[in-house]
C-alpha cells in the first residue's frame, strides 16, 4: 500500500493479484504476473520470455539458446544494412510485445547469415525480410515474410515496412501460428527463360525451388532432373558429363535440369530431397498430373551415367523405344576429348608459370 502510494505500482482491476511486476529498462509500466484468468501462465516461463530482449541482435547459437529454451516460434528479421532497416526494425518490434510468450523475435545479419534467410524461403537481394520457423530445428516448418513476391526497390521497400508491414506482420504471424499458410520453401530466383518447352537446343536449364512443382506435374516434355548440393565429392566428373549427356538426350526431345539443393527446396509434392553430398536422378514425363502419372526415382545415389542412361531408357514413353544406353561410349568419348584438352591447357599453364618465375628469378 505503501508504495502505492508512491506511485511504484499500478492500479489493479477488481479481483486482481499482482504476485510479481517486473520493469523492462527503459519503460514506466511494468508487466504484471497474474495467476488467475484466461490469460495466467507458469511463472518461470513468463518471467524468462519477460527477462529476454523483445527484439536481440543476435549472430551466433550461443546468443540463441535462451530463446531456444522457450520452445516457441522463431522469428528472425534479417536486416543487411539498406536503408529500410531501421523502418523494418521498429515495425517488428512494435508487433512483437503482443506476442509475448508465443513468438520470440530476434534479429540477424543476413550478409552474414545468407545460409539461414535461404533456408526460410527469402530469396536473394529481398532483405528486410522476416523469416517465422516453428523451431530451431532445420527441418522446422518455416514461412517469410517479405515486400511483395518480385523484386522491389529501396523506395518499395522502405514504404512497405514503414506503412503496409504494421498491418500485414500480425495477420501473416496469426495465419501461421493457426497452421493457415502454406510453408514457404527456400529457392533461388527462377530462370528468366522460364520453363523449356522442347529440349530442342541442348542446353541445361536451371530448376529452382519455386518452378519445382510446375515441372513434375506439368512438363511440357519429359525430363531428367538432376539434385545435387555443393558438398557432392565428384562435382567436376559429373557437371561435365551431364553437360555433354544434354544434347544428346535433346535428340529424343528430353529436357535436362539441374536442380541445386543447397539453395533450393522442392515441396513436398515435388521431388524428395537427397542425403548432403550425393547427387540423385530423377525422370519426369510430361504433363504428369493431368494424365495420372509420377516421376521417377534412381534408387542409387551418386550412380554411374551407365545407370543413368539405363534409367531414362527404362521411363520413357517414347515408342518405339530408343536404344539410350548406346550413347555412353558416345558420352565417354566426349568427356574423354574434353578432359584432354584440359590437361593440356593447365600443362601449357603451368610452363608458363614456371618460366615466368625463371626469369624472375634471374633477374
Amino acid at each position: 500500500s505503501v508504495a502505492r502510494s508512491l506511485g511504484l505500482l499500478p492500479e489493479l482491476g477488481q479481483g486482481d493479484v499482482a504476485s510479481a511486476l517486473l520493469w523492462q529498462p527503459g519503460e514506466l509500466e511494468p508487466a504484471r504476473y497474474l495467476p488467475q484468468g484466461p490469460d495466467a501462465q507458469d511463472f518461470p516461463f513468463w518471467l524468462r520470455v519477460r527477462s529476454l530482449p523483445v527484439l536481440a541482435q543476435t549472430s551466433k547459437y550461443e546468443d540463441d539458446e535462451p530463446y531456444e529454451e522457450l520452445k516457441i516460434p522463431m522469428a528472425r528479421l534479417f536486416l543487411n544494412g539498406s536503408g529500410a532497416d531501421g523502418e523494418a526494425r521498429m515495425a517488428v518490434a512494435a508487433v512483437a510485445r503482443n506476442y509475448l510468450g508465443s513468438v520470440a523475435f530476434f534479429i540477424r545479419n543476413a550478409t552474414a547469415k545468407g545460409h539461414e534467410w535461404r533456408h526460410h524461403g527469402l530469396p536473394p537481394g529481398r532483405a528486410p525480410g522476416l523469416g517465422l520457423a516453428s523451431s530451431m530445428a532445420y527441418n522446422a516448418t518455416k514461412f517469410a515474410f517479405m515486400a511483395g513476391s518480385e523484386p522491389t526497390t529501396e523506395e518499395e521497400r522502405l514504404r512497405f515496412w514503414r506503412e503496409e508491414a504494421r498491418v500485414l506482420l500480425p495477420t501473416f504471424l496469426d495465419d501461421a501460428l493457426a497452421g493457415r499458410l502454406e510453408a514457404s520453401r527456400m529457392s533461388e530466383l527462377p530462370p528468366e527463360e522460364g520453363p523449356s518447352t522442347a529440349a530442342a537446343d541442348g542446353r541445361i536449364r536451371k530448376l529452382v525451388g519455386r518452378t519445382c512443382r510446375a515441372l513434375v506435374q506439368d512438363s511440357p516434355g519429359e525430363a531428367l532432373v538432376e539434385a545435387f548440393d555443393e558438398w557432392r565429392r565428384d562435382h567436376r566428373w559429373r557437371t561435365l558429363r551431364l553437360d555433354l549427356l544434354a544434347p544428346m538426350l535433346a535428340r529424343f526431345n528430353i529436357t535436362v535440369y539441374r536442380l541445386d539443393l543447397s539453395y533450393n527446396e522442392c515441396p513436398s509434392d515435388g521431388l524428395p530431397t537427397i542425403s548432403a553430398g550425393y547427387s540423385g536422378y530423377y525422370f519426369v514425363p510430361r504433363t504428369a498430373k493431368q494424365r495420372g502419372k509420377k516421376f521417377q526415382k534412381l534408387k542409387k545415389l551418386d550412380p554411374p551415367f551407365e545407370k543413368v542412361l539405363a534409367f531414362v531408357e527404362k521411363h520413357t514413353e517414347l515408342r518405339p523405344r530408343p536404344n539410350i544406353s548406346a550413347l555412353l561410349p558416345e558420352l565417354e568419348s566426349a568427356a574423354a576429348a574434353v578432359e584432354r584438352v584440359e590437361r593440356l591447357r593447365h600443362t601449357a599453364s603451368d610452363k608458363r608459370t614456371w618460366i615466368a618465375a625463371a626469369v624472375v628469378g634471374a633477374a
